[in-house]
């Protein structure tokens, strides 16, 4: 950048800066700008129109590249890279030289001058291309004398031309580079590929330390390998991580299962969590004593355990009138001796034991069923035997 900026003040006269503005306008220039008639702000759309077609140009010639790149033309690929830095070298840096001797007073005849732009021109193009036998220090200094040249070419524009020509050249260079669509990305990409065909002169290459090696295919395998394991690990931390809270979610159920279970626990004895019937739709009660029942039956309903998990059933004892509502299937009980005598004792009038005595001998019948276990169960009361029972209690109770 330095030396560019000292060629475009050192090297141009007043007269070569009126001549090469005249030449690009009429060469590059869509809209001719005219600075005493114009407008600023229409000057300045000119300038713009006149950037735009420019760097479009320069866009549609950079895809042109990255196609015959990616289709492997190489022939075509390089006659062009090598035709256009000769004439750059030649041409342009002739044009270059000419102002500078003129400017300076050279004495140089002409065949020396066109002889030294020969060699010039030749000797650049083999360091930027073939680049065998030949220093890498002159390879960069024929790429960085490429760039001055070009330049000081484009600094040959008028003012309003040169500074809109430079915004969007910005503009272009960044959207080339770093959009997923940019043609200098894609063929950076397409370069960087193991296969890819060697381009020198195309991209600017930075040169190693001669310590530095490059990986091999094994080195390459075992670091994708490390990675896979490395994924791996994490896929698999995470699957025992999600298993870990599966597991204490069950736990916690589980605690809040035997919680409820510790609750009925505290019910009276008569609850029972092993026994169940062959038919799992008709729970069955274990025998339990008579002042057993009496205490299940002055327990508040408060106290009845919840309602059970879905896969367990549970055989409780229940007051008799809710039995009776609900028309609930019942189990005998075998009243002892004790019992008896309690629920005698217990009787507070004649007609009360009387209407006990006929409710218990009425509950006393054993029926069997088919296909059911083999602990006696009452059948389902119907209806009318209530009915009539409630009445037979009603008259003992008026007496």
């Amino acid at each position: 950048m330095v030396l560019a900026a000292m060629a475009v003040v050192y090297i141009n006269t007043q007269d070569t800066i009126e001549q090469g503005a005249a030449q690009l306008a009429s060469t590059y220039t869509v809209f001719s700008l005219d600075t005493d008639s114009d407008s600023k702000s229409t000057t300045l759309a000119k300038s713009f129109a006149n950037a735009l077609v420019m760097v479009c140009f320069i866009c549609a010639l950079t895809f042109v590249i990255v196609i015959l790149y990616k289709f492997r033309f190489m022939r075509c690929l390089i006659a062009y890279m090598v035709y256009s830095s000769a004439m750059l070298l030649g041409v342009l840096g002739g044009v270059l030289f000419d102002v500078a001797i003129e400017k300076y007073r050279l004495p140089v005849d002409t065949f020396s001058f066109l002889f030294s732009l020969y060699n010039f021109a030749l000797v650049g193009v083999v360091a930027i291309f073939y680049q065998t036998g030949i220093p890498p220090f002159l390879t960069r200094a024929y790429l960085v004398a490429t760039s001055v040249i070009l330049s000081w070419q484009l600094s040959h524009f008028d003012d309003w031309t040169a500074w809109t020509l430079l915004i969007m050249l910005a503009l272009y260079d960044l959207c080339a580079v770093l959009t997923p669509c940019g043609p200098l990305k894609a063929l950076v990409n397409l370069m960087s590929k193991e296969d890819a065909p060697a381009m020198p002169g195309l991209l600017y290459e930075a040169q190693l330390p001669t310590t530095s090696t490059q990986p091999s295919q094994q080195q390459l395998r075992s670091i994708s390998q490390v990675q896979t394991s490395s994924s791996a690990r994490s896929a698999q931390a995470s699957n025992n991580q999600q298993t870990q809270q599966t597991i204490s979610h069950a736990e916690s159920q589980s605690a809040s299962y035997d919680a409820a279970d510790a609750t009925d626990t505290n019910l009276p004895s008569t609850y029972s969590d092993t026994s169940y019937n062959t038919d799992t739709s008709h729970p069955k009660l274990l025998p339990a004593s008579s002042s057993e029942t009496t205490a299940t039956h002055s327990t508040s309903m408060s106290h009845l355990p919840t309602t059970p998990p879905p896969t367990q059933q549970r055989t409780v004892t229940i007051p008799l009138a809710i039995a009776k509502i609900y028309k609930l299937p019942l189990l005998t009980t075998t009243t002892t001796p004790a019992a008896s005598t309690n629920d005698n004792h217990s009787s507070s009038s004649p007609s009360r034991s009387t209407a006990t005595s006929k409710r218990k001998n009425h509950f006393s019948r054993r029926r069997h069923s088919s296909g059911v276990s083999t602990s006696p169960l009452l059948e389902q009361i119907s209806q009318e035997e209530e009915e009539e029972e409630e009445e037979d209690d009603d008259e003992e109770d008026e007496k």
